[in-house]
């Protein structure tokens, strides 16, 4: 949909497929991506909020994936130094994720972060922790790509979100938000599949 221009009727049918979907898979991460989503693309089409949200747009989507990027290395990281309130805070947001956090720093602990990439299965944790699955998207895009392929990647989104500004494609942008958050807490970023905003 160019700029802003979604009907209403494709608002509801995003909401039924999402309903649909979460009765089979109770994605609870899936019904709050599709709940941003959709707040954002109804703010965009009133006037009174318009504005301001482009105005935010503009200055934020380009950084999201690299601040994204950096608070999924960082804060796994985090867990074993972190001290007082922040320490808290940080074990809530790890319990509230399914602890994903958890899963992340067992990668760094475990495997090298590769310079070319290579890693795509994290077999070496299903011998010491009896659990292999890692969800963060940018985890596995960082071993699965390597650092300089992860650098790359980030690089050629910050490049394509400018260029979807500057033809003033907000709901693009807003989608691809959407998949930048979403990629915190689930493994799709590398996926062609789950994450169309590559092609």
């Amino acid at each position: 949909y160019k700029n802003e221009r979604i009907k209403a009727s494709n608002i509801f049918s995003i909401v039924v497929a999402t309903l649909f979907v979460y009765l089979f898979s109770k994605s609870r991460t899936l019904l709050v991506i599709t709940a941003f989503t959709l707040l954002m693309i109804v703010l965009l089409k009133f006037k009174i909020t318009s504005g301001a949200l482009k105005g935010m747009l503009n200055v934020i989507s380009p950084w999201l994936l690299p601040v994204f990027a950096t608070a999924s290395m960082v804060l796994p990281l985090s867990m074993a130094k972190a001290t007082g309130k922040f320490r808290e805070y940080l074990w809530a947001i790890n319990g509230l994720i399914g602890s994903r956090f958890t899963h992340s720093a067992r990668v760094f602990s475990t495997y090298k972060v590769p310079l070319w990439g290579g890693i795509n299965q994290f077999n070496e944790l299903q011998n010491l922790y009896n659990y292999s699955v890692v969800d963060s998207g940018y985890i596995n895009l960082l071993y699965d790509f390597g650092i300089i392929g992860f650098i790359i990647f980030i690089g050629l989104y910050i490049i394509a979100i400018r260029k979807l500004l500057n033809k003033q494609e907000y709901v693009y942008v807003i989608v691809t938000m959407a998949i930048f958050l979403w990629g915190i807490t689930e493994n799709i970023l590398r996926s062609f599949g789950m994450n169309f905003t590559v092609v």
